[in-house]
């Protein structure tokens, strides 16, 4: 029987994840001995993503991000549209205030982990970035 253990840590934040239940506990124990852990239970929301489980898959979702970054971004009364940007749209640099554009395309690029069909309007919007820094 192959067992899978996994371990992904962010900042203080552990995921600890397996396919044997009793190897993770041990594993879970260990580390409480040697760090001060608190046991959250199965995850429901990690960085930004959501996750809910049924007995086969695992869903990721990044919904309450994306309502942050439009409510930051105060575009609640923006019109939805089909694609978020035509192909060969052409965009020009605007004057403002450089820092909230690039935390505002650093979350975009985050939220592609899940939301794929951004990844290109996103790419277009890196690249006003140059003149940023």
């Amino acid at each position: 029987m192959v067992m899978y253990k996994n371990i992904l840590v962010y900042v203080d934040d552990r995921i600890i994840s397996g396919s044997d239940e009793t190897a993770v506990q041990r594993f879970k124990d260990y580390l409480n001995r040697c760090f001060h852990m608190k046991d959250l239970g199965k995850l429901k929301y990690f960085i930004g993503i959501e996750v809910a489980r049924n007995l086969d898959e695992i869903f990721l979702c990044q919904r309450k991000y994306a309502l942050d970054i439009i409510s930051e971004a105060s575009l609640f009364a923006a019109k939805p549209a089909n694609s978020p940007l035509e192909q060969n749209h052409k965009l020009a640099l605007a004057i403002g205030d450089d820092n909230k554009f690039r935390i505002l395309v650093g979350r975009l690029i985050y939220l592609t982990i899940t939301r794929l069909e951004l990844s290109y309007c996103v790419h277009v919007l890196t690249q006003f970035m140059q003149g940023v820094f």
